[in-house]
C-alpha cells in the first residue's frame, strides 16, 4: 500500500501542492484498491476512510442541503466526503455520477472523484464508456489502454 500513497502523492503534487490535496488523493486511491483489490465493503471503505484519513462523511440531506444553499467550496476536505458519499449511497455507476452532480457547488470535481470510485466497484455502462470514448483524440486512447493494461497487470483485473 505504500507504493499506492506514493503514487497518488506524486499524482496530486503537480495540481494540489497542498497537505489536505495530497491526502485527498491518497484517500482516494486507497479506497479504490481497497475497493478493487480486497473487495471491501462500502461500510468497511467508510470506516478505513475515517480511521486513517479523518474523513467523516457527511449525510446525502445535509450535501444537498449545503448545495441548496448556494455554497462552493473546492478543498478536498469537503470535496472528497462528498464525493465519497455519493458512491456509498448509489447503487450502480452511473447513479453515482447523477448523484454527484445532483450536490451541487463544486460537481465536476466531485463526479470525477466518486466516479473513480465508482469504477472500482460498479460495472461502467458499455453505452457510457462508447460515448466517453468516442471525444478522446487518438494519442489519449493510447495512455488510456496503457494506463488500463498497467492496472491489469497490477490488480491481476480488468475494467473498462
Amino acid at each position: 500500500w505504500e507504493d499506492v500513497i506514493e503514487e497518488a502523492k506524486k499524482s496530486a503534487i503537480v495540481s494540489h501542492n497542498h497537505p489536505e490535496g495530497i491526502k485527498g488523493a491518497q484517500c482516494i486511491a486507497e479506497a479504490i484498491c481497497w475497493l478493487r483489490l480486497m473487495r471491501f465493503s462500502k461500510s468497511d471503505v467508510e470506516r478505513k476512510v475515517e480511521k486513517f484519513f479523518g474523513y467523516e462523511l457527511p449525510p446525502m440531506r445535509d450535501i444537498k442541503k449545503i448545495g441548496s444553499e448556494g455554497h462552493f467550496d473546492g478543498t478536498c476536505q469537503e470535496t472528497v466526503p462528498m464525493a465519497l458519499r455519493c458512491f456509498m449511497d448509489a447503487n450502480s455507476f452511473e447513479e453515482t455520477i447523477r448523484l454527484a452532480v445532483l450536490c451541487d457547488g463544486d460537481t465536476d470535481t466531485k463526479a470525477c472523484i466518486a466516479g473513480s470510485v465508482a469504477e472500482a466497484y460498479y460495472p461502467v455502462p458499455e453505452w457510457m464508456i462508447e460515448k466517453a470514448i468516442s471525444y478522446l483524440p487518438d494519442d489519449m486512447l493510447i495512455i488510456l489502454e496503457q494506463f488500463y493494461e498497467r492496472i491489469q497487470d497490477s490488480c491481476g483485473t480488468k475494467k473498462g
